[in-house]
C-alpha cells in the first residue's frame, strides 16, 4: 500500500513537471525572434534577425546580422551569434528583397517551414531593395513597425505555406517604402510588379489575398475606401466573369461639387482599367495568377480562356 502511494506521488510530480514544461528554458531566457529579413550579399545571402528586446525598462528590439552561401546557412550563422536558445514561436514576418527569383523564394519558404516550424499566421512578403535600410542594425526595428502598420491597413494575406503549395506561380505583397505594391511571380519567367495603388490592391483582392481597397486614384481625382469580395462564374462563351462587390464605400472627390453618380462612374472606369491592365499583363502562355481555372473547374469542370475574362463591378451603399 505504501509502495502504491509512493508511485502515485511520483506520477503526480512527473505530471506537474510535464505540465509546467519542466526542463525547458523559460521563454524569458530565450532569444525570441519576431522577424527575419533576407537579401543578396557578396557571400550569397545576408540574414537579418529581429529579436524581442529584453530590457524591461526600454524593450527596444535587437538586430543580429550574418551571411552565408545559402539562406539557411546565413540564418544558422545568425543563431550562432546568440547566447540563449532561439525561439521562433512568436515570429510573424519573413521578408525577401526583390533580388531573389521565384524559385529561390519558393525553396527558401519550404526550408523555413520545414526547419523552423513557425506559426501558420506568419506573414511573407517582398521588400523593394530601394526601401531596405541603409543600416540594418539601426533601421530594422523601424522597418518592421512600418510593415506591420501597413499590413493592418491593407488587410493582406500572404502566408508562408503558399510558397510551396503552388509550385509554378504565386503572388506576394511588396513593401515599397510608403505602401504595398503587389507582385505575381512565375517559375522561369519575369515577375509582374505593380506599384502601390489601385492596380496592386485590386490584384490582391482578385487573388483573395485581401478584402479591402484603400487608395487614391489620382487619374480620376478620387479617394477610395471600401470592403471588397470577389466571386467567379463561368460564361457560356467559355470565358469567366469575376464579380467584384464593394461595400461600405467611402468615396471622395477632389472636386467637392462632383455628384455622387459621377464619382461612382469614375470609380468604375478606374477599376475596369486596372483590371484590363492585370489581364493584359498576366493572360499569356497559360499564366493564371487569378486562379480562374481553379474557380471555374470547381463550378462546372471548365477551363476558361483567361484572356476572355471580364470584371463585373457591384457597388453597394
Amino acid at each position: 500500500m505504501v509502495v502504491c502511494k509512493k508511485i502515485l506521488v511520483c506520477l503526480s510530480l512527473l505530471l506537474v513537471c510535464l505540465l509546467a514544461g519542466c526542463g525547458a528554458p523559460l521563454l524569458s531566457d530565450r532569444e525570441i525572434v519576431r522577424a527575419v529579413f533576407f537579401e543578396k550579399s557578396t557571400l550569397g545571402v545576408r540574414a537579418v534577425m529581429l529579436l524581442e528586446g529584453k530590457n524591461a525598462e526600454e524593450p527596444a528590439p535587437e538586430t543580429v546580422l550574418a551571411e552565408g552561401p545559402s539562406l539557411m546557412q546565413a540564418l544558422q550563422q545568425a543563431e550562432n551569434r546568440l547566447q540563449g536558445d532561439v525561439f521562433y514561436g512568436l515570429m510573424d514576418l519573413a521578408v525577401f528583397t526583390d533580388a531573389f527569383s521565384c524559385e529561390e523564394i519558393r525553396s527558401a519558404g519550404k526550408e523555413l517551414w520545414d526547419t523552423l516550424r513557425p506559426v501558420p499566421r506568419i506573414r511573407t512578403l517582398l521588400l523593394d531593395s530601394e526601401a531596405a535600410p541603409a543600416d540594418w542594425k539601426q533601421g530594422t526595428g523601424e522597418l518592421y513597425e512600418q510593415i506591420t502598420a501597413g499590413s493592418k491597413r491593407a488587410h493582406f494575406s500572404s502566408g508562408l505555406q503558399q510558397l510551396f503549395m503552388q509550385e509554378k506561380e504565386y503572388a506576394l505583397p511588396e513593401w515599397q517604402g510608403t505602401g504595398f505594391g503587389f507582385v505575381f511571380l512565375r517559375q522561369g519567367r519575369e515577375a509582374v510588379r505593380y506599384e502601390a495603388g489601385l492596380t496592386a490592391q485590386l490584384s490582391a483582392v482578385l487573388r483573395r489575398q485581401s478584402d479591402r481597397l484603400d487608395c487614391r486614384i489620382p487619374e480620376e481625382d478620387l479617394r477610395l475606401r471600401a470592403n471588397a469580395t470577389v466571386q467567379c462564374d463561368a460564361q457560356p462563351s467559355g470565358g469567366a466573369v469575376l464579380r467584384l462587390t464593394l461595400r461600405d464605400i467611402k468615396l471622395s472627390s477632389g472636386s467637392a461639387a462632383a455628384p455622387e453618380a459621377e464619382s461612382r462612374q469614375k470609380l468604375e472606369n478606374a477599376v475596369q482599367a486596372a483590371f484590363m491592365r492585370i489581364r493584359a499583363d498576366t493572360a499569356a502562355d497559360g499564366f493564371d495568377p487569378l486562379r480562374l481555372h481553379s474557380w471555374t473547374f470547381a463550378l462546372d469542370g471548365s477551363r476558361p480562356d483567361t484572356a476572355a475574362a471580364r470584371l463585373e463591378l457591384v457597388l453597394e451603399s
